[in-house]
């Protein structure tokens, strides 16, 4: 199989009142020292999986050899699906944020591997909170599952372009998100009870709510706490730069 193209989303968001907002973009954010987005670049350019870099955000974000540029568009959805339909290449998209400096190159290695063994359209990034709680004894919002609670990565596997499908719906959601019944509606009853009461496992989660949206999905399990951990507070930000400082840092 073909090496990867990363695609990291690095758009503007409207302030939040997390402290984060001083001006200026947030990926250019320091932590620890640098930006998150030169972090999150120099890590996914290090992994022998990834041949391309393809920043989604405005070309003023800095100038990265190797690393080319994509507009965002209206929402994290619609970047997501007019870079997916403007590809003319047939290598698998892998996609994380600019707001993951804990990211190393041995996460990316692992999940890229993972996700290019899994035979399905999607692969995502997931790591159990029990394991994030136990070793950083911080509460983490997660997604409850029979057997268990899973905190998202920010780490997708676009496999094959019928992914363009999920990502379609998940615009369908962001439009209706104050129509509930049309949602219900769009993606089946049955499947959002099966979820909501917990009657299925993640991965029988994920392989039901794949098989509605017309796709295969399934889960990478990150062994890593600190691949759950992105930075969306001041809180954050701390957490963030204490396990930086304990690590050994980019050349």
């Amino acid at each position: 199989m073909a090496g990867f193209t990363a695609l990291i989303l690095a758009g503007s968001r409207s302030p939040k009142g997390d402290g984060l907002n001083n001006g200026q973009l947030k990926a250019l954010l320091p932590v620890y020292g640098m930006p998150m987005i030169d972090r999150v670049i120099a890590t996914v350019a290090a992994s022998k999986h990834v041949n391309n870099i393809v920043v989604c955000g405005p070309p003023h974000l800095g100038n990265w050899p190797g690393v080319t540029f994509f507009p965002t568009g209206t929402s994290p959805a619609n970047s997501i699906l007019q870079f997916l339909e403007s590809r003319i290449d047939t290598n698998p998209v892998l996609i994380t944020t600019a707001d993951h400096p804990l990211l190393t190159t041995e996460m990316v290695d692992y999940f890229c591997a993972q996700a290019a063994g899994s035979r399905t359209d999607l692969a995502v990034g997931m790591v159990d909170n029990a394991l994030v709680r136990r070793t950083y004894a911080a509460s983490r919002t997660a997604y409850k599952f029979r057997g268990g609670e899973w905190k998202s990565c920010n780490l997708f596997a676009a496999m094959t372009p019928a992914v363009a499908n999920v990502v379609h719906f998940w615009q369908f959601v962001e439009k209706n998100r104050k129509k509930p019944w049309r949602v219900v509606r769009a993606f089946g009853l049955a499947t959002l009870l099966g979820v909501l009461l917990r009657r299925w496992n993640l991965h029988e989660a994920l392989m039901h709510a794949g098989t509605r949206l017309g796709i295969t999905a399934a889960p990478v399990i990150m062994p890593w706490p600190e691949a759950a951990i992105d930075v969306d507070s001041l809180g954050d930000k701390a957490l963030a730069e204490s396990i930086l400082s304990a690590r050994p840092q980019l050349a």
